[in-house]
């Protein structure tokens, strides 16, 4: 509690009032960004490229947000009240899903201080450890029926966990809520999770970043595979009989960050270290059924065990299985995404880019746009000189 206050205090001294408002105002500007800065009927090419170039925006100041108040927690109902002004008397659009997602995101890295201590007294972590990055992912469980199973991935600055977090609801929570676990749970009381595995990141060979902003897949070196195949319990979870695991993200920006940390991780140098490849195998079944239409954005979701919609309840039953949503200029496809049936592909070709969804009609308005600048110019020179 001591060390709690005292950096609470050190945050509150360099944070001022102003830099806050600044993380505040760069969020609401990308969320009046979204709704076509109020004016839907009448935006123009040159708005669509500038908020196509402000990507990532947004992500980096609730980033800061949630990790300001996760240090200073009395900060957090001037943050909350900043932005219900701002859509009471500015008239700005505040969506609630945004909202929804700070609360979410502020709970979980509460959370994380919680876990990190007990990872210390259970799971080998030392003390000049700590967690860098602690994220939501599906996937495939070998305990149970190969079922789909939501987990914490937990990547040290010393080694990797994969956690379950408590299967019992808590008592005060309401009878309403998601059957899902959520980090709000662990807000009073919070529970220690259970360890899965435990993995150095010298056992990975390969990192495989597939299509789209959320699915990852971990290749093991094949005597780290051996050593988790033969676990008792059941819980190496690979793939198919293969040497591989694959997890979807529950949030979209963080699994390049992953990735990244756990390459550079996995090794001194860049020969010892394990791959970082571009999966080329679910984009060319994309592509093959997108037949040629530009691909737009592609998200993974995961149905709720309550509630309706597309994926809610149907007679008793629910849809656990994981779906792309792949958005072109002529329409969504939807598919569902096989856990067993992922291979990490060698035969066919990597691709350079994993975020290629930049519409095509932009680049052409750019070299338009240049080429117009250019012959204004010259036209302006020549009239200079002739003068």
């Amino acid at each position: 509690e001591v060390k709690k206050e005292c950096v609470a205090e050190c945050v509150e001294w360099l944070v001022e009032d102003v830099c806050l408002r600044l993380f505040i105002g760069m969020v609401l500007y990308d969320l009046q960004m979204d709704v076509g800065g109020g004016s839907r009927g009448t935006i123009s090419r040159q708005f669509v490229r500038q908020a196509y170039h402000k990507c990532g925006l947004k992500d980096q100041a609730h980033h800061v947000l949630v990790r300001l108040l996760g240090c200073c927690p009395k900060r957090s109902y001037d943050v909350l009240e900043a932005f219900n002004a701002a859509e009471v008397f500015e008239a700005q659009t505040v969506r609630p899903c945004y909202m929804t997602e700070l609360l979410h995101d502020m709970s979980l890295d509460k959370y994380v201080a919680h876990v990190e201590d007990f990872l210390r007294k259970h799971g080998g972590l030392t003390h000049e450890h700590h967690i860098s990055h602690f994220e939501m992912v599906d996937m495939l469980t070998l305990r149970n029926n190969n079922n789909i199973i939501q987990a914490i991935f937990c990547a040290t600055t010393q080694r990797m966990y994969m956690l379950a977090p408590s299967e019992e609801r808590p008592a005060y929570t309401s009878s309403e809520a998601l059957g899902r676990w959520e980090p709000s749970w662990e807000n009073r009381h919070p529970r220690n999770p259970t360890i899965l595995w435990q993995r150095e990141y010298k056992d990975v060979a390969r990192v495989y970043r597939c299509y789209g902003t959320q699915l990852m897949a971990l290749e093991w070196r094949p005597e780290a595979a051996i050593e988790m195949g033969t676990r008792s319990k059941g819980s190496a979870d690979l793939v198919g009989g293969s040497n591989a695991t694959l997890y979807s993200f529950h949030r979209i920006a963080v699994r390049d960050h992953v990735a990244e940390t756990i390459e550079k991780l996995s090794g001194l140098s860049e020969t010892n270290r394990a791959h970082l490849v571009n999966d080329p195998s679910i984009r060319q079944e994309v592509m093959d059924v997108a037949s040629g239409a530009q691909v737009l954005a592609a998200t993974v979701a995961m149905a709720s065990s309550a509630g309706g919609g597309v994926f809610g309840r149907q007679k008793g039953l629910i849809d656990t299985t994981p779906h792309l949503f792949v958005l072109t200029e002529r329409e969504v496809h939807d598919f569902s995404i096989d856990f067993t049936s992922w291979r990490g592909s060698a035969v066919l070709p990597s691709f350079e880019d994993i975020l290629d969804f930049w519409p095509k009609d932009l680049d052409d308005g750019c070299e338009e746009a240049s080429a117009s600048l250019g012959v204004e110019a010259v036209e302006e020179a020549a009239m200079a000189s002739a003068q």
